[in-house]
């Protein structure tokens, strides 16, 4: 079947027929935007993205509160650096205050630096990554810990030390009762 909806260039074709499409109105990996609104529900962001109205590499919205951004005509540059399960790493030119928006899944742990300082990740579009980056050129550093890994390793080095204490404690007393039990013959 011939693609439908900006499945518009052929890129391969293979000998028994197959054919590979792209997409031209796909959006990027990684943008910025200086346009956002807050106040979202779940059900509002879903029908938002459902409507398709808006352009999304130019505005986003969000539950929480609208972060303050800048517009400018100013051009932004983004570079994805690095990338692996757990760490992402964005070169980021910005012309004005912006954010870097991530095509990448938002969910809890998620932690953000700009060039080593402290940023909020947001979850944008209701299911996407943001961080707000100022003017000029940044390093913005994403990397997931989650709270409940480091609770779980807590609680197990607790659960560790105290099966250690009782199992000393247990050694203990059962050197006392092998040093007063009677022998054998005695």
């Amino acid at each position: 079947p011939e693609p439908v909806d900006g499945w518009n260039r052929l890129v391969h074709e293979t000998p028994d027929g197959r054919k590979v499409w792209e997409n031209a109105g796909v959006m990027p990996r990684l943008w910025t935007v200086h346009e956002v609104e807050g106040g979202y529900t779940r059900d509002q962001s879903r029908h938002e993205m459902e409507l398709g109205s808006h352009d999304f590499r130019r505005w986003a919205f969000l539950e929480g509160p609208a972060p303050r951004l800048e517009q400018c005509s100013a051009p932004d540059e983004v570079h994805l650096l690095r990338r692996v399960s757990n760490r992402v790493e964005i070169y980021a030119e910005m012309g004005c205050r912006g954010m870097v928006v991530l095509c990448d899944a938002w969910c809890p742990g998620w932690v953000a630096t700009v060039d080593g300082q402290p940023a909020e990740v947001l979850e944008v579009y209701g299911a996407l990554r943001g961080v707000v980056v100022p003017k000029g050129p940044h390093r913005v550093r994403m990397v997931f810990r989650p709270v409940s890994v480091y609770l779980g390793a807590g609680l197990t080095v607790l659960g560790l030390a105290l099966a250690a204490l009782l199992a000393r404690s247990n050694g203990a007393r059962w050197d006392r009762v092998l040093r007063t039990a009677p022998t054998p013959g005695s």
